[in-house]
């Protein structure tokens, strides 16, 4: 495993892609409720995000939200299928 962690924003085009597979899992996992929880993850201005690179491939991501200085929302969280269960997230 060679791990990289690079500190970025949500116009990163691998952010971009772990995203709409996070998006595709939530909206299997949410059924139903999935249209009313999406309205809440837009990431157009997610400027604290991190990406972790595993042999120059993009397998997990995360970001966080500012509203104020002292209060901030964890966003889109997510690790890969493939690269689950590898003690990478």
């Amino acid at each position: 495993m060679n791990i990289q962690l690079v500190r970025t924003d949500s116009k990163h085009p691998e952010f971009m892609c772990l995203v709409q597979q996070l998006d595709a899992y939530l909206a299997v996992k949410d059924g139903d409720e999935h249209s009313f929880y999406n309205q809440f993850n837009c990431i157009e201005h997610l400027n604290h995000v991190v990406l972790v690179i595993n042999d120059q491939t993009a397998v997990a991501c995360g970001a966080f939200k500012q509203y104020d200085s002292q209060t901030v929302e964890i966003k889109r969280m997510f690790t890969a299928t493939a690269a689950r269960n590898q003690g990478i997230a």
